[in-house]
């Protein structure tokens, strides 16, 4: 009895540890069989934020030794992901999520967005991009959507995926759940993907936002101002008290193909030191200010006209007023 005993704890040690060991293999499969079944003209949207529940859940099923393993293999497919939204370190996160360490910074709004289906709103948000457009892509975009650190990458494209021949789109669940940022950057980043190429130069970059941004507010007109630029009241307000010192600083720089210069115009949270009081990213202002002088000048061309407008011909319709 004694051995039988020993044999049936062995085997269930051995199931638990196989069960472990696998379910990385387990989510790739599930987020593999995912793409591989949606129709080419259908969004793919992996929920890694709904299968980071179910792993945490089942993990509490586990005995406590293992459960740390569990969560942080489960997430291993998507570490690069979760790099970018700054959860580099998988056990760790895996240890926050199970209670075993406190980041007072981090707030991950796990209960933000209950009991809507965000699945469905992003893929109504492609369509009312496509309708807008004329037609959809030959395929949908890949939308990925997972919780991270809230004060890192809220929304990105990240281009073709040369297998799947799709644009790949991520979304930072927790980065934006304050306001209206999760409708602004769906429809945002599902824009992006109508382009083609962002350019080198300043003016290139700004005016490749800028174009999407003003899409945007188009598709959803509910959205206001400081809401499509993903910025606060107060942050579209300095911009706007410093509207023509903006567009003199971005006229000196508008060639610089300088990583560092085009930052301070362009990253959420580095000021444009050169205008004291103005906030971060007021390359996508000036843009945008400029794509709302070309679409007032323009007022019978639609999306696509305005996708396939040169940047300099765009700058060119920033009202003369305020340029240098």
């Amino acid at each position: 009895m004694r051995n039988l005993a020993v044999i049936l704890f062995a085997l269930i040690c051995c199931r638990t540890t196989a069960g472990q060991d696998s379910i990385a293999k387990e989510m790739m499969d599930r987020q593999l069989k995912s793409i591989n079944e949606t129709p080419a003209d259908v969004p793919v949207i992996l929920r890694l934020d709904q299968q980071m529940e179910e792993l945490l859940t089942r993990a509490n099923k586990l005995p406590e030794a293992d459960r740390v393993k569990f969560v942080a293999d489960g997430l291993s497919p998507q570490h690069q992901l979760y790099a970018k939204f700054g959860m580099p370190d998988l056990n760790e996160f895996a240890k926050y999520l199970l209670g075993k360490a406190r980041y007072p910074k981090v707030n991950l709004h796990r209960d933000a967005f209950a009991g809507r289906d965000l699945s469905a709103e992003i893929r109504a948000a492609y369509k009312r991009c496509c309708d807008l457009y004329g037609k959809p892509l030959s395929k949908a975009p890949l939308y990925k959507l997972a919780f991270g650190y809230q004060l890192t990458t809220n929304a990105q494209t990240e281009g073709i995926d040369r297998r799947l021949g799709r644009h790949i789109v991520v979304l930072n669940r927790s980065a934006l759940a304050g306001g209206r940022s999760w409708q602004a950057a769906i429809i945002h980043e599902s824009w992006h993907c109508f382009q083609i190429d962002k350019g080198k130069t300043l003016l290139e970059n700004a005016m490749f936002e800028g174009v999407v941004t003003h899409l945007t507010q188009v598709v959803d007109p509910t959205l206001e101002d400081h809401e499509v630029m993903l910025w606060s009241k107060a942050e579209w307000d300095a911009a706007t008290a410093r509207r023509d010192a903006i567009i003199r600083a971005f006229a000196k720089d508008r060639d610089s193909t300088d990583p560092q210069v085009k930052n301070r115009y362009m990253i959420l949270g580095q000021k444009l030191t050169s205008v004291p009081g103005a906030p971060s990213r007021c390359g996508y202002y000036v843009a945008l200010l400029a794509v709302r002088g070309w679409q007032k000048a323009h007022p019978d061309l639609g999306a696509a006209e305005l996708l396939a407008t040169n940047p300099d011909d765009l700058w060119r319709t920033l009202p003369m007023e305020t340029k240098p």
